[in-house]
């Protein structure tokens, strides 16, 4: 066995040596292994939003050969009823049967054209059905199509956003579905927010349905959750994007903005209860906007809009 010693001196130089290793592998980690890992997700999440786009560009190719089919109404309407005085004429096997098209102002001859396995009659029931089915289709088949179109529409929209760069924070997996992504992405641009430098993202949700969003889907463990403690009012989410602590002055900011954005906006010393979202809980089976929570702190606040905030931070 050999033993040795380290001088003091010694030791502060290994110490050193040591903590300039953490900040390297540190440094490593943010700027390459965090953002390969972001830039893979992002191209999943294209990805996924390509195939869905496939799949929407089929839909609507079909509902277009429906639209088509649906707007020949009026067509077999006039063969139905050029057909119907002439049933004793039309034997089996004819493959078309002329005769004069009453709708046409001018009375011109129309010839339709028959399903030599069928009858005469059948061949008129058979024009009425499409008539009727195309008639009730028609407004149903324009209004599917035209939400189709908005589906791809805000789909492109996604895609170019995620190509160009931009990083959707939804808290979504990798096995998230094109309908998730487009849902999440759709209702978070409509949240009133602010960002604060690269660090920090004030979320505020007006409405139950963006509560819930906002405290159960969106924020993370480390993020910072605020709301009056007896008014009604808004859940305000303090998004941490590099999970360090809170300072004072933000947390005061946020109190004020879950102050005015509540039943008590022309108080004053409003009561705000915040903590960690990891402390906040849904009950299941609970209403849109419910939430319990724990180790909570409690600040007076003066409510402030976010319009006040950004002006006050010079955004």
């Amino acid at each position: 066995k050999t033993s040795f010693q380290i001088s003091g001196r010694d030791t502060q130089a290994v110490q050193t040596d040591v903590s300039e290793i953490n900040t390297m592998f540190k440094d490593r980690y943010n700027n390459f292994v965090k953002l390969t890992a972001k830039e893979d997700f992002l191209k999943i999440q294209i990805n996924t939003l390509n195939k869905e786009q496939k799949k929407l560009s089929k839909k609507l190719k079909h509902q277009e050969a429906d639209l088509s089919q649906a707007e020949k109404a009026d067509l077999w309407l006039a063969y139905a009823e050029g057909l119907k005085p002439n049933l004793p004429k039309i034997k089996t096997g004819q493959l078309h049967f002329t005769t004069v098209n009453y709708f046409d102002p001018d009375l011109q001859d129309i010839c339709i054209p028959l399903l030599p396995e069928k009858s005469s009659l059948e061949n008129m029931q058979i024009y009425m059905k499409k008539y009727h089915k195309a008639k009730k289709g028609l407004s149903v088949i324009t209004e599917n199509l035209k939400k189709t179109v908005g589906e791809i529409e805000n789909t492109q929209q996604l895609i170019h956003r995620l190509q160009s760069g931009e990083i959707i924070d939804l808290n979504l997996g990798k096995q998230a579905e094109a309908k998730q992504i487009i849902q999440k992405a759709s209702l978070s641009d409509k949240l009133m927010n602010l960002k604060i430098g690269e660090d920090w993202q004030i979320v505020i949700g007006r409405k139950a349905k963006e509560n819930d969003f906002i405290t159960t889907e969106l924020a993370r463990p480390h993020d910072w959750w605020f709301h009056s403690r007896i008014y009604h009012g808004a859940h305000v989410l303090l998004r941490c994007f590099k999970k360090q602590e809170a300072t004072p002055e933000l947390i005061k900011h946020c109190c004020n903005l879950a102050a005015w954005y509540s039943q008590a906006k022309f108080s004053q010393n409003v009561p705000v209860d915040y903590t960690q979202i990891r402390f906040v809980r849904k009950p299941r089976k609970s209403p849109a906007g419910y939430v319990i929570y724990s180790n909570h702190h409690t600040f007076y606040a003066t409510p402030m809009d976010i319009r006040a905030l950004r002006e006050l931070l010079g955004l």
